[in-house]
């Protein structure tokens, strides 16, 4: 039974796939095109969380990261990795020590657009275990970092149509829903292979928390797959591009898997080796996604 990994590389890292074989892999490359051809700020770019400044080194990454699971949780696309394009959420912290070992922790959350506008802000304060703060107990973090996500959510839904100056006035355009996919052609395939995988890869995307939708689906990302087969002895060498596209057909980039798989499990029904690839396909497609600020 082939093996389906998902093994993602950046595209300044791609000469990289070459040293670092994985047994038996169906591996997966994650490509993306060149930087100018990012995403321009708007529905699809979603929110950056920036580590929180003024917090202990062991806080700003999981408080970022917490902060940005509570976004994704609202359907607003967020990431406390940098994405090109993204606006930016910038936080800042102070922690007032006070009596019985606590502190009053006070949060600070800025909306900043890629212009370096700013689109308002918001704070929340909360009294913690000053040992949980400085060591960044995620369960004492999290409904603090809850509350941030509310309020930085309810803020950039209210000013959904662009960025603004610290005076007011526009509004910045954010989703309002997890990332759709529509499913296009899928070809190329022996057997059922075209049908087995668009069935296979919008259940492992189910299984991620994404939408599949049918068209027109305004606004869902486009994906499509091409398969090619080679022989090799008994088997075949089975090669599929994933191409994710945006609403307007713009290409966010490609994944691309291959690997051995014995002849007599795809020349008429797929089975298991299509949700294999599925599977090893969908964690590509969400960090594309994620890469362009959509989760």
């Amino acid at each position: 039974m082939p093996r389906f990994h998902g093994l993602l590389l950046l595209a300044a890292g791609l000469a990289l796939a070459s040293c670092q074989p994985l047994p038996h892999p169906f591996q997966t490359v994650h490509t993306m095109p060149a930087p100018g051809d990012l995403l321009a700020p708007g529905p699809e770019t979603g929110l950056t969380v920036a580590p929180l400044q003024g917090a202990p080194p062991g806080v700003a990454q999981v408080l970022s990261a917490l902060v940005a699971h509570g976004l994704r949780q609202r359907d607003i696309p967020a990431s406390s990795r940098s994405v090109q394009g993204s606006y930016l959420v910038q936080g800042e912290a102070q922690a007032t020590p006070t009596a019985g070992g606590m502190s009053r922790v006070t949060l600070r959350w800025t909306l900043i657009g890629p212009t370096g506008l700013t689109g308002g802000s918001t704070h929340q304060s909360a009294t913690l275990a000053t040992a949980a703060w400085q060591q960044g107990d995620e369960r004492a973090l999290a409904g603090l970092a809850d509350r941030a996500a509310a309020d930085i959510a309810r803020l950039a839904l209210q000013n959904d149509g662009g960025e603004q100056t610290a005076a007011g006035g526009g509004r910045i355009p954010l989703p309002n829903e997890t990332p759709r996919f529509l499913i296009q052609k899928i070809d190329g395939a022996p057997g059922d292979g075209d049908q087995a995988l668009a069935q296979a890869i919008g259940a492992a995307l189910g299984l991620n928390g994404l939408r599949v939708v049918a068209p027109p689906a305004p606004g869902a990302y486009r994906l499509s797959a091409h398969v090619q087969t080679a022989p090799a002895g008994q088997d075949e060498i089975v090669s599929i591009a994933w191409t994710l596209r945006t609403s307007d057909g713009r290409v966010l980039g490609t994944v691309n898997q291959n690997n051995h798989v014995a002849r007599s499990q795809i020349e008429h029904a797929w089975g298991s080796v299509a949700y294999l690839a599925a599977l090893g396909a969908a964690d590509g497609l969400m960090q594309l996604v994620e890469s362009n600020g959509g989760l």
